[in-house]
């Protein structure tokens, strides 16, 4: 029986509670300040396909690439964050709040405690392609 997995899905609405973006996007930290970084949008998005292509199920207790297979790991992995990555509980320590037209391809939807996600693109106003790491046995 399949449990859960990474997929690339269509959301309509934002439904999290927070928008967050890594702290060290492209030009951009926390504090609005250039500073270079090492990892593009681009890069992200590959690393986030990277899982699809080799289907890595979702599991908080198992490891692929040094990080969990959870939602919060397979955000952490894309960033190319610390393994084994950061939790939702976490993860608001480096990011900052971002309006939602400002989203980037490899940018996180937070629901702090709950749920992460990375966003890829807009398909229209109320909807935008997803990659997250879902556990459809909680869902």
């Amino acid at each position: 029986m399949f449990r859960g997995g990474i997929f690339l899905l269509i959301s309509v609405n934002l439904m999290m509670a927070v928008i967050a973006m890594p702290l060290l996007r492209e030009g951009r930290n926390n504090t609005g300040n250039e500073k270079p970084v090492g990892i593009s949008p681009d890069d992200i998005i590959a690393r986030a396909q990277d899982w699809v292509n080799r289907a890595v199920p979702y599991s908080q207790s198992d490891y692929t690439d040094g990080y969990r297979q959870d939602c919060s790991g397979y955000v952490s992995m894309a960033w190319g964050s610390s393994q084994p990555g950061h939790t939702t509980y976490n993860m608001e320590e480096i990011c900052y709040r971002i309006n939602r037209w400002e989203l980037q391809p490899g940018d996180a939807i937070l629901n702090p405690s709950s749920h992460v996600l990375l966003f890829h693109y807009w398909v229209d106003n109320d909807s935008f392609y997803q990659y997250a790491e879902i556990d459809w046995v909680r869902v």
